[in-house]
C-alpha cells in the first residue's frame, strides 16, 4: 500500500514525458494520441503470414508455399516510429525499447485471444542469435521483447531448446530471393522440447523465411503448432 502511494506521487511530481512528442504522460510512455497513432496493424492480413492481402482466404505466397508455422501475429506495420524503436534496441543497445516493444506485442496478443479464441502456448521461444554476435550485441533483442509477454500472460520462457549453429548475414541486406538459402540449416534443436504448442519471438517478419526455417526445426522435433509472435511485420520489397 505504502508503494502504491509513494508511486502515485512520483508520478504527480515528475510525469513521464512522452516517448513520440514529450508531453507529460502520467506514468505511461506514450499519451494517449501518440499511442493511437502508432501504425497498428489493422488493414487485411493473409490468415497464415499475416502479409499484406486485399483478398479472401490465404495469400498467393501461402497458397504456393504453406509454411511450417500455423500463423503470425504481428503487433505493427513496421513504420516510424516502430522502426526507430527496433533498431535503437538492436544496434543502439538502449533495453528500454525491448520493454516497449514487449508491451506493444502483448497488447496485439491479448487482441488475438479475445477475437480468435485462441489456444495458449505451453512456452515462448525467442528466435536465438548466433553465439558470436550475441557477444557482439550483448544481448538477444528477441529475449528482451519476450520478457514483458511472459510477464503478461504468464509463460515461460524457452531460450535453450533452439540454437543457431551457422553465423548468418543479416537478412535486412539481402534480397528477397537470398533470403530462405542463407537460414537454411542455420538452426538446431538443441534440447528436446516436451511441449506441443509454443509461440516464436522476434522483433520483424518480412519474408518470414527465417521463421519458417525454425518451425521446421521445431516440427521435426515434435512440436506440432508453432505460432510467429512479431512486433512488427515488414513489407516484401
Amino acid at each position: 500500500m505504502v508503494y502504491k502511494w509513494l508511486f502515485f506521487a512520483h508520478c504527480q511530481l515528475f510525469p513521464s514525458r512522452c516517448l513520440a512528442c514529450g508531453a507529460p504522460c502520467g506514468h505511461e510512455d506514450w499519451c494517449v494520441p501518440c499511442r493511437d497513432r502508432l501504425p497498428w496493424i489493422t488493414d487485411n492480413r493473409c490468415p497464415r503470414c499475416a502479409a499484406h492481402h486485399t483478398g479472401h482466404g490465404l495469400c498467393g505466397q501461402c497458397q504456393t508455399h504453406l509454411p511450417a508455422f500455423t500463423i503470425c501475429v504481428p503487433a505493427l506495420a513496421y513504420h516510424p516510429p516502430v522502426n526507430q524503436y527496433i533498431k535503437a534496441l538492436k544496434y543502439c543497445g538502449q533495453l528500454l525499447y525491448g520493454r516497449l516493444c514487449g508491451e506493444l506485442l502483448a497488447e496485439a496478443i491479448q487482441t488475438h485471444f479475445d477475437r480468435a479464441s485462441a489456444t495458449r502456448p505451453e512456452c515462448l521461444i525467442p528466435v536465438p542469435l548466433h553465439p558470436y554476435r550475441l557477444c557482439r550485441r550483448g544481448f538477444n533483442q528477441a529475449l528482451e521483447i519476450a520478457k514483458p509477454v511472459a510477464r503478461r500472460f504468464g509463460l515461460p520462457i524457452d531460450y535453450r531448446c533452439l540454437k543457431r549453429i551457422r553465423a548468418t548475414r543479416a537478412q535486412a541486406h539481402l534480397a528477397l530471393k537470398e533470403r530462405a538459402g542463407n537460414v537454411k540449416g542455420a538452426f538446431l534443436v538443441h534440447q528436446q522440447p516436451s511441449y506441443k504448442r509454443v509461440a516464436l519471438i522476434d522483433d520483424v517478419m518480412t519474408t518470414g523465411h527465417t521463421a519458417n526455417e525454425i518451425a521446421r526445426c521445431l516440427n521435426r522435433a515434435g512440436v506440432e503448432e508453432i505460432e510467429v509472435w512479431v512486433v512488427a511485420r515488414a513489407d516484401k520489397k
